[in-house]
């Protein structure tokens, strides 16, 4: 590395004289503090890091910091943490860019080295031209990638866990992502809709959903999607148990607390970038007629 260095040094002084210009650094885009939070409960989890960087100068660099959830196999059933795990894997490889397949956990450590590799020879060529020509600014020749993650709720043989990665790699902006599982370990499953509301009720809470997302959000979203919404609560149309689970049982862009039911959407999915992830949290109270007594969410609401 040093090596690299000294010989770009030599080039320039040697070929660029008289027109090479000192490069400034540009603006990285101010990252949030963002640390693993790791709630105590009933299942014992345990943080995993990953840390990766290329550092070629002030100006240019490339840094993986990444922390993910290891729970005991002795405490959460053999399919649930099967599926969670895929889930959790597939998240990071795909915010180290990575989309071929992933067969075990262990695979990601390789994985951010190689994504550390490949950045480190395109951050190094990109310096390269852009010292060479004699510009006065640079582009912003930083990159990082960036995932945390967080207990939501970890009592009542129900576990959740929220994925936040946060990345930039050039642009004019950031990207976040986040994904949460709700794992259910007395149903060995991570949950869709069709596990906690009753299907007769599917549609009705959809529609109260949807009425509080657009409260809080109406001049934020895609206009199209507004109006998507709109109709669904306006929708009269009824629908036999049977064909609400069809239509909305496997959705799963929720978690569940202690307290509460909260969607989740990621930038771009509902309204623009600028209008960052957007939750809707719905208290067990609102919806207990709607909620399924012989479901996982049973604890948490039998007493309301």
């Amino acid at each position: 590395m040093r090596l690299f260095s000294a010989l770009l040094l030599t080039s320039l002084l040697t070929t660029g004289a008289g027109c090479f210009k000192t490069p400034q650094p540009a603006v990285l885009p101010e990252q949030p503090d963002r640390e693993s939070e790791n709630m105590v409960g009933d299942v014992p989890v345990e943080t995993i890091e990953i840390q990766k960087e290329f550092v070629l100068n002030e100006f240019a660099e490339c840094k993986v910091n990444i922390s993910y959830p290891s729970i005991g196999s002795n405490y959460v059933p053999q399919l649930a943490s099967d599926q969670s795990e895929r889930e959790i894997i597939g998240f990071i490889a795909t915010a180290l860019n990575y989309n071929e397949d992933v067969n075990s956990i262990t695979e990601l450590e390789e994985i951010a080295e190689t994504y550390i590799e490949i950045c480190r020879s395109e951050i190094e060529n990109e310096y390269n031209n852009l010292s060479a020509s004699g510009e006065e600014l640079f582009t912003n020749l930083k990159r990082t990638v960036d995932i945390v993650y967080s207990i939501k709720l970890n009592q009542f043989h129900l576990l959740t866990i929220g994925l936040d990665a946060y990345s930039y790699t050039g642009g004019a902006h950031a990207n976040q992502r986040m994904q949460y599982l709700s794992i259910d370990r007395g149903g060995d499953q991570l949950l869709s809709l069709d596990d906690i509301i009753k299907p007769e009720h599917m549609k009705v809470f959809l529609q109260y959903e949807k009425a509080q997302l657009l409260a809080d959000n109406r001049e934020s979203l895609y206009p199209e999607i507004a109006e998507e919404y709109d109709a669904l609560i306006e929708d009269q149309t009824p629908l036999t148990p049977e064909q609400q689970l069809e239509a909305y049982g496997k959705l799963n862009n929720f978690f569940v607390t202690l307290t509460s039911i909260v969607t989740y959407y990621n930038a771009y999915d509902i309204a623009p970038y600028a209008a960052g992830p957007i939750f809707v949290e719905i208290p067990y109270a609102d919806v207990k007629d709607f909620i399924s007594m012989s479901g996982p969410l049973v604890p948490l609401v039998e007493n309301l």
